[in-house]
């Protein structure tokens, strides 16, 4: 009879954890992907912050010309910072290239290669669906 409760306590309580961090996981990913839409569409990120800021029509007009400058001002310095982020990778790959067997370079540039087609691309993981779909037919 113990051993049959504490059972069940047991079940219910990793029942209980993996159901919460499924929740957890869920509501996070979808947090991080409107954070993300928003501060790459310069519509988004306008609407956002005008609504946050709760302004009156004219304030939206005085406020928006300076929002665009800063939108693209913040594009400039991603852009500029993704590059730096790749000179320093090739860097590294460039260090690491006497120390390491020829499967793991491959292995290296690819992940490289990868890291550059990804950035800036508009619906980032489309391709994947499409692959996957393709191999089921």
């Amino acid at each position: 009879m113990k051993i049959r409760t504490i059972a069940i306590l047991i079940a219910t309580l990793i029942i209980g954890m993996v159901l919460g961090s499924l929740g957890t996981g869920y509501f996070v990913r979808k947090k991080v992907k409107n954070i993300s839409k928003r501060m790459r569409n310069p519509d988004h990120f306008k609407e956002f912050m005008m609504d946050r800021m709760n302004l009156s029509a004219e304030q939206q007009t005085a406020i928006e010309p300076i929002m665009d400058e800063h939108f693209k001002t913040r594009r400039a310095l991603r852009k500029k910072h993704f590059q730096d982020l790749i000179e320093n990778e090739q860097k590294f790959h460039k260090a690491l290239e006497p120390h390491l067997e020829d499967e793991q370079m491959v292995f290296l540039k690819r992940k490289l290669e990868r890291m550059k087609r990804r950035f800036w691309r508009k619906k980032r993981f489309k391709h994947r669906r499409r692959r996957r779909h393709h191999r089921e037919d």
